[in-house]
């Protein structure tokens, strides 16, 4: 017997293969009404709405019974939430469904997409991902099929022909394919009774993973007359949510959200800065890979040089490892290689995991930070798809965030630079203005000009053979309208990736749960279960990770001592709360960093606060602080000896540089940066050598200090400080 969960499933699948007069129908909806008045509350409209649907419908299915398919499946009992989508789906009725990786989201489509018989057509982004589920079905005997760029066209049209015979009730495609006419009209023939969208983040905007091609998938849904649409996300916050269903036009959707907690999923993270970052990093690595013992373990990094380094100088020590990223030919043996055990740690970038269904990774590492929390879960996720205790690490260096910054701001466009663009595509575009980009033309920077001026309806495009883009122009220079409505594209663009990564940087900076922080940011109001151990701010890490990384990986202070700049009295003071925390560091068995930086303790010196409600607001005092140890950081700052030390000399200003008096390479470093700034234009109008010389002296370490040097400006400061402070905490480094 399969366990459905609260609901009557089985009925309901029952319900939906007899026609409005058959006998023992009535019986049917009788149970229903059961049920329905027995259901809780999540369950109670879901159920309403599909007896509705299912009264109003004459019988569509002509499938499998559904406890055949959930057995040949291997299915034995179904999840929470897995009932609620199974039942809207075989209702027929528009469904998103929002749940955490490991949560069975394909069942929730693949279940009634077997019960409904017919066709029911998947849109996925990846072809790992089609190729990874396609085979999976073809295992358990089921009939789907598949086209993506792997079949060559004999292959191809032998799948249409299936189509046409109506074999598969399963057809997994990539959005590109809707492109074909050819396509389109084999399945508007067939019919289509759930249009099935995967990944359906990529729908949004607002999405962490906007794919320009998902930029028409409800246009596509209606163009084959699909009878309901079924959307899945894993990693999807309240306004994603409500950006998918508006994109997709979805007609009154059944919500099943089970919520984002990974309950197995141990999350610590670590943010780092100063000399010898990378030294600490690589320790911390080290203690958490001998601590998942053998086994199977990723290791994000930020470039493809850096996954080929890590893998190599593990490799060295003797762990089994490969470098996966979009730079290397043999990917899919080294995935498969992966996946058999033959390999056990994966250093890869970003291009390696989706669809990548492998259920015993015990640990995931994030060797730098991500572009965003929602990119950071869906990784992470990628551990303890077995159930099984398993950790995810966040080792977040300043630098890493520079980059992201940098990348970001080159994500700022003008009318000027798309103008450039339509002037190149004309150039060498018909007389219609059809043109074709052969593969590997555009940069990331051309790709990202080239979606946004469709998105302003400057041209049309789609994916075309071999990899090119074929489209028509529709303007060869954008007019006032145009280049308003690109300001607001790529506004809407800025703040979407800066809200991202500043969601990022507070999970990694501020002292919470970061348990909790995931939760909040997903709008998911329930609390926390963790089965073991939550993460680095709820419970430290194991001793050994205490003793044998903390120390390594302790932040070093900016000065070399950290009491500059404070009072003599004021210093006193933070030697007693240096002394406290190494007590409490002791007692706790964790490194002392963790209680308090420097920084925040020097705050505390400097503020004096009296009472709990100003202690929390010094800056760097976060709940543990302030929850927790406030008595007694307030009893220590009231015991100081409030005397106050002679007044101090001001420093003088910095005098005004000298090109003469910068380390050499220093000054060559920055010079190439502005070189690089200016793209293409003279030097000097970036800056000129004076004020770069002022730079290299001082280092400036935010926009106020930046800004106070002679020669940066308003427009300094707005299209190159981000930049500038990645190469001078390279320098620092």
């Amino acid at each position: 017997m399969i366990n459905f969960g609260q609901m009557p499933v089985d009925r309901v699948a029952d319900l939906a293969a007899l026609p409005p007069d058959a006998e023992g129908r009535d019986a049917l909806v009788d149970e229903l009404r059961e049920a329905w008045a027995a259901a809780g509350a999540a369950e109670k409209p879901v159920l309403a709405a599909a007896g509705r649907a299912l009264a109003d419908r004459a019988s569509v299915a002509d499938g499998l019974r559904l406890d055949d398919v959930l057995g040949r499946l291997g299915v034995t009992a179904l999840r929470p939430g897995q009932d609620r989508a199974i039942t809207a789906a075989i209702a027929g009725l528009d469904t998103l469904v929002v749940m955490a990786t490991g949560s069975g989201k394909s069942l929730c489509y693949q279940a009634p997409a077997a019960v409904l018989g017919g066709l029911s057509l998947v849109v996925s982004p990846l072809i790992a991902l089609i190729e990874d589920q396609h085979r999976a079905l073809a295992d358990a005997g089921l009939p789907v099929a598949r086209l993506s760029s792997q079949l060559d066209e004999t292959e191809q049209r032998a799948v249409l022909a299936r189509v046409d015979a109506g074999e598969p009730m399963l057809l997994y495609v990539a959005p590109e394919r809707f492109n074909s006419p050819m396509f389109v009209e084999a399945v508007r023939r067939r019919g289509v009774n759930l249009f099935v969208v995967d990944e359906a983040h990529c729908v949004s905007e607002w999405g962490h993973d906007f794919r320009p091609d998902y930029r028409r998938v409800g246009e596509f849904r209606d163009r084959v007359g699909a009878q309901a649409t079924v959307a899945l996300t894993a990693t999807a916050t309240p306004r994603v949510q409500q950006d998918i269903a508006a994109r997709l036009g979805l007609r009154n959707p059944v919500a099943v959200t089970t919520g984002f907690d990974r309950p197995n999923i141990t999350y610590d993270a670590l943010s780092l800065s100063g000399r010898g970052t990378v030294m600490r990093k690589a320790a911390a690595l080290r203690v958490a890979l001998k601590e998942v013992g053998d086994g199977p373990a990723i290791i994000y990094s930020g470039t493809r040089r850096a996954a080929d380094e890590l893998a190599q100088d593990l490799g060295r020590e003797g762990w089994r490892t490969a470098s996966y990223h979009a730079g290397r030919s043999d990917r899919a043996l080294t995935q498969e290689a992966f996946m058999s055990g033959e390999v056990q740690v994966m250093c890869a970038t970003n291009a390696f995991g989706m669809g990548v269904d492998k259920p015993d990774i015990r640990l995931v590492v994030h060797w730098a930070a991500p572009d965003s929390l929602e990119q950071y879960y869906q990784e992470a996720g990628r551990a303890g798809r077995d159930g099984e205790q398993s950790r995810a690490l966040l080792l977040a260096a300043s630098t890493d965030i520079g980059r992201i910054k940098n990348r970001i701001g080159t994500a700022r466009l003008e009318t000027s630079d798309i103008d450039r663009l339509l002037s190149r595509l004309a150039a060498g575009a018909g007389p219609d203005g059809d043109f074709l980009v052969p593969r590997g033309t555009l940069d990331d920077r051309g790709r990202f000009e080239l979606a946004l001026a469709e998105r302003i309806g400057a041209l049309s495009a789609s994916p075309a053979s071999g990899g090119a883009t074929a489209g028509r122009l529709h303007a060869d220079r954008l007019d006032a309208a145009a280049s308003e409505e690109l300001a607001n594209q790529v506004g809407r663009e800025l703040r979407r990736r800066w809200d991202a990564l500043d969601a990022l940087v507070n999970y990694a900076e501020k002292e919470r749960c970061r348990r909790s922080a995931i939760l909040s940011y997903f709008g998911d109001e329930r609390e926390g279960a963790p089965e073991e151990r939550c993460c680095d701010f709820c419970q430290a890490p194991s001793p050994d990770w205490a003793r044998t990384a903390g120390e390594a990986i302790a932040p070093r202070s900016s000065s070399s001592e950290p009491a500059e700049g404070l009072e003599i009295s004021d210093r006193r003071l933070l030697d007693e709360l240096r002394a406290w925390r190494a007590a409490l560091a002791a007692e706790l068995g964790w490194p002392a960093f963790r209680i308090a930086s420097n920084r925040t303790l020097k705050e505390i010196a400097r503020s004096r606060p009296t009472d709990s409600g100003a202690l929390g607001a010094v800056q760097g005092v976060g709940a543990f602080l302030a929850e927790n140890h406030a008595d007694a950081i307030l009893g220590i700052v009231s015991g100081a000896d409030p005397q106050e030390s002679p007044p101090r000399p001001r420093r003088s200003a910095p005098r005004v540089s000298k090109v003469g008096d910068v380390d050499p390479e220093i000054f060559d470093r920055l010079r190439e940066w502005r070189l690089e700034r200016a793209d293409g234009k003279p030097a000097y109008t970036v800056c000129g050598n004076e004020t770069l010389a002022e730079i290299a002296l001082r280092r400036p370490d935010g926009q106020a200090a930046l800004s106070s040097i002679k020669g940066v400006g308003p427009a300094f400061l707005e299209r190159h400080s981000e930049s500038l402070f990645v190469v001078l905490e390279e320098i620092a480094a």
